[in-house]
């Protein structure tokens, strides 16, 4: 996912996961964005988003999760950061309960267009891509 939130919204991002969803996010590539997750609750368990995001990596990104109106069981695990990646969470309040990082690492360098040949590391109990 590639270039959002750079036009006249001022929270653009590449993933807008709001109320009363349950999303799971794995092995994905963010490039280029302001955004890369904003995820949002409304005050409550059965509004909020619950969000999963599993083996991704992020590279030039202002910030990788926002995190609104306690937004609850939002769940990260082995989360890669690569070069220009300004922020990870922008707690706008911040997460609910539930809010749970597994396990954060250094994303291999970005390679040039095109990113179907980045490796986006290895996944647990599996050989490396």
């Amino acid at each position: 996912m590639k270039g959002w939130g750079h036009g006249a919204i001022g929270n653009g991002a590449a993933l807008n996961l709001k109320e009363k969803i349950a999303a799971v996010i794995e092995r994905c590539v963010f490039v280029d964005n302001d955004i890369a997750f904003r995820c949002r609750g409304a005050g409550g368990e059965r509004a909020s988003a619950w969000v999963t995001a599993r083996d991704c990596t992020v590279y030039r990104t202002s910030r990788v999760f926002r995190l609104e109106v306690g937004v609850e069981n939002v769940k990260i695990f082995n989360l890669a950061l690569g070069e220009g990646v300004e922020r990870e969470y922008d707690r706008a309040p911040g997460p609910g309960t539930g809010f749970e990082v597994h396990g954060t690492r250094p994303a291999p360098a970005l390679r040039p267009w095109p990113y179907r040949a980045l490796p986006v590391g290895a996944v647990a109990g599996a050989g490396s891509e």
